[in-house]
C-alpha cells in the first residue's frame, strides 16, 4: 500500500527535482503516448496548412498563365492576320513592279530602236551632203554627163525600137538634167 501512496503523490503534487524534469509542462503528467499523438497530429495541421497554402498559390499562378496564354493566342492571331495582309500587299506590289518594268523595258526597246534608226537616217543624211556637196564642188559632173550621154544613146536606140519607151526614156533624161542644173548649176 505504500507503493500506491506514493504512486498517486508522484503524479498529483510532484515533491522531488528529478520527478519534476519528467513531466512535460504544456500537457502536466499526460502519458507519452499521448504527447507523441499531438505532436504528430500538430505536424499533420502544419503539413495540410502548407500544403493547401502551396495548392492555392499553385491554383492562382495556373489561372494567370492560362489569362497570359489567351492574351497571347490573342496577339498570335492578330500578329499572323496583319503578317497575311502584308504578305498580300507585297505580293501585289511585286506583281505590278513586274509589270511596270516590263513596260518599261518595252518602251526603253522602242527608245532604242528609234535611236538607232534615227542614227541611220542621219548617216544617211550626212552622206547625202557629202554627196550633194561633192556635185556642187563639181567633182562629179564628168561622172554624170556620162551617164547623160549614155541614156541619150538609149534614148537613140529605143527610138529606133518603140516610141513609148522613148517617151519615158526622154522624161528621165530631162529629170536627170533637171537635177544636175539644181545640184551643179552647170547647165
Amino acid at each position: 500500500m505504500i507503493c500506491r501512496v506514493r504512486v498517486a503523490l508522484k503524479h498529483s503534487n510532484p515533491i522531488y527535482e528529478e520527478e519534476k524534469s519528467s513531466l512535460m509542462p504544456s500537457l502536466l503528467g499526460a502519458p507519452n503516448i499521448l504527447r507523441y499523438r499531438l505532436l504528430i497530429l500538430a505536424i499533420c495541421f502544419l503539413f495540410f496548412y502548407i500544403w493547401n497554402r502551396r495548392e492555392h498559390s499553385f491554383s492562382v499562378e495556373l489561372r494567370d498563365a492560362h489569362a497570359k496564354i489567351e492574351v497571347l493566342q490573342t496577339e498570335h492571331v492578330s500578329v499572323l492576320e496583319k503578317l497575311r495582309v502584308i504578305w498580300e500587299h507585297k505580293n501585289k506590289i511585286e506583281s505590278e513592279l513586274r509589270s511596270k518594268k516590263a513596260e518599261l523595258d518595252k518602251h526603253q526597246s522602242k527608245i532604242k530602236l528609234k535611236e538607232s534608226d534615227v542614227y541611220g537616217y542621219k548617216k544617211k543624211n550626212e552622206q547625202c551632203e557629202r554627196k550633194l556637196q561633192s556635185c556642187r564642188k563639181g567633182a562629179e559632173p564628168t561622172g554624170v554627163e556620162e551617164k547623160i550621154k549614155e541614156l541619150e544613146g538609149k534614148l537613140k536606140e529605143t527610138e529606133a525600137n518603140g516610141g513609148a519607151v522613148a517617151d519615158i526614156l526622154k522624161e528621165e533624161l530631162k529629170q536627170c538634167e533637171t537635177k544636175i542644173r539644181q545640184l551643179t548649176g552647170l547647165f
